[in-house]
C-alpha cells in the first residue's frame, strides 16, 4: 500500500490498519533484527513496504497521518533505565482533538499483559502521559521486563521532533533526549 492511500484513510480505518503490523526491529539489510542495537528507524514508506517494525516506526507513520488530520501532534519516548544495555521503552503519538481533549493513539498494546490498544481520550496532556507511564509500567512488570518495584529516578520521558530516518537505536535515543523532558508530568 502506498503512503498516499494510507493518508486518505479515516481514523478508524487507519487505526485498524496499524493494528495488523508485525512487531520487529528492522535493519537496513532487510532482515528482522533481534534487538535495538541492530535496528534502524524506517521511514513511513519503508514501514509500509516491509510490513514489520517497532513502536518507533509506528509512531512515525502515525505522526504523518495525524499531522494530515489534526493541528497539534506530539510524539513521546518513555524509558526505564536498568543499565547501559537495558532500557525498556515505548514511543507513542498524541494529538489534540476537538476542544481541549488529548488523545493517545495506541495500536500496539494489544495482545500484551495489559491490554490498552485503542484511541484514548484525556482531559489534559498530563493525564495522558501519566496513564502512558502507568500502563507501560504495569505491562512491563507483568511481562517481567521491568522490576516489580521501579525507582522514580530511573524513568525518562521526552517529547521528540521527527528523527532522521535510518538512524540506529542508539542514535534514536540520543535524538529523543534532545527533546523536551516531560518527566515532571508523570
Amino acid at each position: 500500500m502506498k503512503l498516499a492511500d494510507v493518508l486518505a484513510m479515516d481514523e478508524a480505518s487507519f487505526f485498524g490498519f496499524c493494528q495488523r503490523w508485525g512487531y520487529f526491529y528492522y535493519c537496513r539489510d532487510g532482515y528482522k533484527a533481534e534487538g535495538q542495537t541492530e535496528a534502524r528507524l524506517q521511514s513511513p514508506a519503508e514501514f509500509l513496504e516491509h510490513r514489520v517494525g517497532n513502536c518507533w516506526d509506528m509512531t512515525e507513520l502515525a505522526r504523518v497521518w495525524l499531522k494530515n488530520h489534526y493541528d497539534e501532534v506530539k510524539t513521546f519516548l518513555l524509558y526505564y533505565y536498568i543499565d547501559d544495555d537495558n532500557c525498556p521503552s515505548h514511543s507513542i503519538s498524541a494529538y489534540r482533538g476537538g476542544g481541549d481533549y488529548w488523545y493517545w493513539f495506541e495500536p500496539m498494546f494489544h495482545g500484551t499483559k495489559v491490554e490498552y490498544s485503542g484511541i484514548h481520550q484525556y482531559g489534559s496532556l498530563q493525564e495522558l502521559l501519566s496513564s502512558f507511564k502507568r500502563v507501560f509500567e504495569q505491562n512491563g512488570q507483568l511481562a517481567r521486563f521491568l522490576p516489580s518495584r521501579t525507582e522514580d529516578e530511573r524513568w525518562s520521558l521526552y517529547e521528540y521532533a521527527q528523527p532522521k530516518y535510518g538512524v540506529t537505536g542508539a542514535e534514536f535515543y540520543c535524538h529523543c533526549r534532545t527533546g523536551e523532558s516531560y518527566l515532571e508530568m508523570i
